[in-house]
């Protein structure tokens, strides 16, 4: 018979945790409620404000700061997911943005998803021996990324 290999998940309860966290803290500092999506639309949250779809977003979290490297790297596949969930939206008052949030060691960052910031290279990692890590990336400068305002 055909056997259909699933693709290998790699999320712990930690890193759930973690999330978690972060989208409360977002809340606050944009207020917004965050609403976590399933993991078929390509994009971990939905941010509202009054009823209103404002924001796609991806969380990533990083255990260095955010200067350590020049680039920061994304699949293509998720890249275009943001776009993609974001585009609906036309009939709203407010243009949904596809965004892309980064908690590093120093605090966290965000970007709206724009062509025009970022480079279309082959990427990924090689560390797990899985041929599906290897992908078309898009490589973001870290100039372009702007620090969340968080008033503890």
């Amino acid at each position: 018979g055909l056997k259909m290999a699933a693709r290998q998940w790699y999320e712990t309860n930690d890193d759930l945790m973690r999330e978690k966290q972060a989208a409360l803290r977002l809340e606050t500092a944009w207020h917004c409620d965050i609403v976590k999506l399933s993991v078929k639309y390509g994009a971990d949250w939905m941010a509202w404000r009054d009823g209103e779809v404002v924001g796609v977003i991806e969380y990533k979290n990083r255990p260095h700061e955010w200067n350590t490297y020049s680039t920061y790297m994304i699949s293509l596949h998720k890249w275009i997911a943001l776009r993609v969930a974001a585009e609906y939206s036309a009939t709203q008052k407010h243009r949904v943005t596809p965004i892309i949030v980064v908690e590093f060691k120093d605090g966290m960052y965000w970007l709206e998803v724009k062509p025009e910031l970022a480079t279309l290279e082959m990427g990924g990692r090689i560390d797990r021996d899985d041929p599906e890590d290897m992908e078309p990336c898009m490589f973001i400068p870290m100039h372009h990324w702007k620090k969340i305002k968080e008033h503890n």
